[in-house]
């Protein structure tokens, strides 16, 4: 019967906290913010700006 060995890196949790922001991430997030002000701007001129 053979073993096999699973090499894994063990990281801390600091390492793993600091893991890189991918290009999707970031441009759903740029998107979902650009987003969130325009429906702001547009409340606001709607019923305050009147």
């Amino acid at each position: 019967m053979t073993t096999e060995e699973r090499r894994q890196t063990a990281k801390t949790s600091m390492e793993i906290g600091q893991g890189e922001v991918e290009l999707s991430a970031l441009l759903l997030l740029t998107i979902s913010t650009g987003l969130a002000s325009l429906i702001i701007c547009l409340v606001w001129l709607v019923f305050v700006h009147q």
